[in-house]
């Protein structure tokens, strides 16, 4: 057997390789057990910046690159006498005051099932919550070499903390049903990033300025190798406000379309502008070539109702440590 060594992220060059990494195992396993690309683009290229600027009345980017090199100091690296990656830890919060940092998740090779517990206990060192003194990792109901490894390292079930995984068909049945006065627009036919900052923050339901992303945090974002414009959507009203908004995320091996994110503004929601705007982005899938649409951790009652179906649940597990750990 080739000899396995953990090394430390290399911002340089690891990111495209993890990236490539999620991209080839996405599908070497009965159901995905990893991450998609577009949530390795979004945790390094948006949330990492955004979470660094969140609730900061500054114009200054210093936070924003803070959070970014901490969440890439974390991750960890798995790697055969070839070079190869067969193994990745990472975090997607990098805010240790953040309600999620302390979560694990671990990327893994179908080859290398003998990883999952020094993976998990790479996690255990380096992602602990220094708050609870915990930390906790989502598994899949049906994932039985993961389960055995946490059980066996302490963990505890947490039944009413879980999250679904759906999954649609991606077919050719757009039609505009948009009310009088709306109408969907991509960030490549104007790239009008303030007021996609603002969309986005209020969509989410924090009307202050301040909890909405920064400039810079948005611009990283579009630099973000799987982000492209033409998949950045948005909904105008009458008034040409944007009210509503979208990104898609194309996996082209896989043929795989992800939505990352989804939103309204509140003054806006129960006019079925969501579906819409979901309906816009299968559009830009099908002719992209996609053919599903998985989702996990999303509300699942509005993607039921448009056509999605369960697949499985997925819980956390979570293990609290001494104050002397």
């Amino acid at each position: 057997m080739k000899e396995i060594k953990l090394r430390k992220y290399s911002p340089e060059t690891d990111f495209r390789r993890v990236r490539d990494f999620l991209q080839q195992n996405y599908s070497a396993f009965a159901a995905p057990v990893n991450w998609g690309i577009e949530r390795w683009n979004y945790a390094r290229y948006f949330i990492a910046p955004y979470l660094g600027s969140c609730g900061l009345n500054t114009q200054d980017n210093s936070a924003s690159i803070a959070a970014i090199r901490f969440w890439e100091e974390l991750v960890g690296i798995w790697e055969n006498e070839a070079g190869e990656i067969v193994g990745v830890a990472n975090i997607e919060h990098p805010d240790k005051k953040h309600r999620d940092y302390g979560e694990i998740f671990i990327q893994r090779h179908s080859h290398h099932p003998e990883l999952l517990e020094e993976m998990l206990q790479y996690g255990e060192k380096n992602f602990l919550n220094p708050l609870t003194k915990s930390c906790h990792i989502f598994v899949y109901e049906d994932d039985d070499l993961l389960l055995n490894v946490v059980k066996k390292r302490g963990y505890r079930l947490r039944e009413k903390v879980s999250a679904t995984h759906l999954e649609s068909e991606i077919e050719e049945n757009y039609q505009d049903n948009l009310p009088q006065g709306y109408s969907v627009h991509t960030m490549q036919e104007n790239n009008r990033i303030s007021e996609r900052c603002e969309i986005f923050g209020r969509s989410f339901n924090h009307p202050d300025p301040k909890d909405w992303p920064s400039i810079y945090s948005y611009q990283q974002l579009q630099q973000a190798p799987d982000y492209d414009r033409k998949n950045d959507f948005y909904i105008t009203d009458e008034n040409d406000n944007l009210v509503a908004q979208a990104i898609i995320w194309f996996d082209e091996i896989n043929k795989t379309g992800h939505l990352e994110p989804l939103g309204t503004h509140p003054e806006h929601r129960g006019k079925k502008l969501a579906q819409e705007l979901m309906q816009a982005c299968f559009a830009r899938l099908q002719q992209l070539g996609a053919t599903k649409m998985p989702i996990t951790g999303g509300f699942d009652p509005f993607y039921l109702a448009i056509g999605f179906r369960k697949i499985r649940t997925c819980y956390s597990w979570q293990k609290s440590f001494g104050d002397d750990y």
